[in-house]
């Protein structure tokens, strides 16, 4: 049985996808979780390995400049995918 984890950007995703615009989701989630944001991508990349599915994109680590939004709009599309 897997255990449970907690991630707080992956909970406020999943509660306000349906509410918010995608623009909308990706600003608020770079202003308040900014220090989160990688720790779920990794999370959500695990989960994605573990369904085995072959339509997942590579996964790649953003860098520079637009880190963390290029992370947000990463970890948003990879939702979309496993939603």
């Amino acid at each position: 049985m897997a255990g449970l984890v907690v991630s707080k950007v992956l909970w406020y995703i999943q509660h306000t996808f349906a509410i918010l615009t995608r623009n909308d989701l990706s600003s608020v989630t770079v202003s308040c979780y900014t220090f989160e944001i990688t720790a779920a991508k990794r999370l959500l990349i695990g989960v994605a390995d573990a369904v085995d599915a072959d339509y997942l994109p590579a996964h790649t680590e953003c860098k520079g400049v637009n880190k963390v939004p290029a992370t947000v709009d990463d970890l948003l599309g990879l939702y979309v995918l496993l939603v």
